[in-house]
């Protein structure tokens, strides 16, 4: 919570799952709405929240006009290129990205094989480096800062904040 304190309002949670984090903010009293691709994941959400079945390539808002969050979804995406450049074209001025390191990815990948297939079933997960958000972030007129997440005594990925300039 205290990585989203300084966006504005309105917020959009790309690949919002079951809304988890998005019910988070709400609860804070934040102006959020959850996006998300999967039909599935919204109609398991939580109750009372505002959610708009879409894609990371299409944001289906007016660009300028939102702060975004993207929590563990980019690796999830078949074109993080893409969605990055779609949210940087759509956001007001904030983004805000965690991505895991590629170890809990990888492990992630093998429970996925060989421990409950029905879980992934169908999940696109692939590997997505901190060196790959970099190079990729380098070519907008973006400013950026990465921090390890939740800390670095229990690492779980890399948050990354991003503001247009």
């Amino acid at each position: 919570m205290k990585n989203i304190r300084h966006l504005e309002e309105p917020i959009i949670d790309i690949g919002c799952q079951q809304c988890f984090v998005t019910k988070m903010i709400k609860d804070k009293g934040r102006k959020i709405f959850g996006f998300d691709l999967s039909f599935k994941a919204l109609s398991n959400k939580i109750n009372n929240l505002k959610v708009v079945q879409a894609d990371a390539f299409n944001i289906p808002v007016k660009p300028g006009t939102c702060n975004i969050i993207c929590s563990d979804t980019l690796e999830h995406v078949g074109d993080y290129k893409r969605a990055i450049s779609e949210m940087i074209n759509t956001t007001k001025r904030d983004i805000v990205i965690t991505i895991p390191y590629q170890r809990i990815g990888n492990l992630m990948r093998f429970f996925a094989l060989f421990v409950n297939t029905k879980l992934y079933k169908n999940r696109y997960h692939h590997p997505l480096s901190i060196k790959d958000i970099k190079r990729e972030l380098k070519k907008y007129n973006v400013d950026y800062k990465i921090k390890h997440y939740p800390n670095r005594i229990f690492l779980m990925g890399y948050l990354i904040k991003i503001r247009k300039k």
